[in-house]
């Protein structure tokens, strides 16, 4: 049982062909005979595998034509028993049929970015901007930071506005997260990049997991150990108590315990002290951006903290 495409099919980067295969002759198919023939303005045709979404229903998908393209297409599957099957059924003679049509405004891909893990989070997540009308669009706004949704996020490049995009232009951006989320223990939190274009608005939904980001400030903020601010962009404060003078060591190291700088190395009196950190290496380079340990030694006691630096 298939729903076939025909006619004008409004835009889309992709085209899902789903499918019900179901043996009624009481043998199983044969996974390597199910099958999916396309061709793209009569040019010969091409063959992708079924693959099996759930129970009997199967789904392959054609990539990313031109609008105006020409799309024909048909399934064909085989049973143990030797029965051929197609879909339309005389197959490639007279298969099904449909154009793409031009978009009618930007299209936005993905259109969700969730954020999971601490790489994401300082590598970034990113997504596409796309023009596939029949002409030149204008981009009329595009929001490139935060503004008081709980956690701040900034997008990168930050093109002028406004910004007129050829057909097939393609503008790529990058969110980053860079502060620390809080929100209830176990939910995203959520906020919206705004992207406005002459023709309409859209939106680029960003999740976060607060209980990760939380996680990563706590660590960082050990008792007797204050790193702030944490993740980190050009610079941060290190802040600990030293209940007797003595000797103390203050290091910089990456996750795998590989020193990259000391920041202090020597006598320090008692009392409270404050460190800076400008995230760069003991040979002046910039570190790169991920996870590093905070690490002070004393005859009486080892603290370690976690800072991330974002860029």
């Amino acid at each position: 049982d298939h729903m076939p495409l025909l006619g004008q099919k409004n835009f889309r980067l992709e085209w899902d062909i789903v499918t019900d295969l179901i043996p009624y002759s009481g043998y199983g198919l044969k996974q390597d005979s199910l099958l999916l023939y396309y061709s793209v303005d009569s040019g010969a045709y091409q063959v992708l595998p079924l693959e099996q979404v759930a129970g009997s229903t199967w789904e392959a998908t054609i990539p990313f034509q031109e609008p105006g393209s020409e799309i024909a297409y048909y399934l064909h599957a085989v049973d143990f028993s030797g029965k051929v099957m197609e879909h339309p059924y005389i197959g490639q003679p007279d298969p099904h049929r449909f154009v793409v049509k031009y978009a009618t405004d930007v299209v936005v891909d993905p259109d969700t970015l969730v954020f999971t893990t601490p790489e994401e989070m300082i590598l970034g997540k990113s997504f596409n901007i796309m023009n596939f009308t029949n002409g030149d669009l204008d981009l009329t706004y595009l929001e490139t930071e935060s503004s008081g949704a709980g956690f701040a996020w900034y997008a990168e490049p930050a093109p002028g506005m406004p910004l007129t995009m050829e057909y097939g232009d393609t503008l790529s951006m990058t969110v980053f997260i860079e502060m620390p989320v809080d929100g209830p223990v176990g939910d995203f939190v959520t906020d919206t990049m705004d992207i406005i274009s002459e023709y309409g608005a859209h939106q680029v939904i960003i999740k976060v997991d607060p209980d990760l980001l939380s996680g990563l400030s706590e660590m960082a903020s050990a008792k007797d150990l204050i790193v702030m601010p944490n993740p980190m962009a050009d610079r941060t404060k290190i802040e600990f108590n030293m209940v007797s003078g003595g000797r103390a060591t203050l290091l910089v190291s990456d996750m795998e315990g590989k020193a990259v700088r000391v920041l202090h190395e020597g006598m320090l009196s008692s009392g409270q002290h404050t460190f800076y950190w400008d995230g760069h290496t003991g040979g002046g380079a910039a570190a790169v951006p991920g996870a590093y340990l905070i690490e002070l030694r004393t005859a009486a006691k080892r603290l370690t903290g976690k800072v991330i630096k974002s860029r």
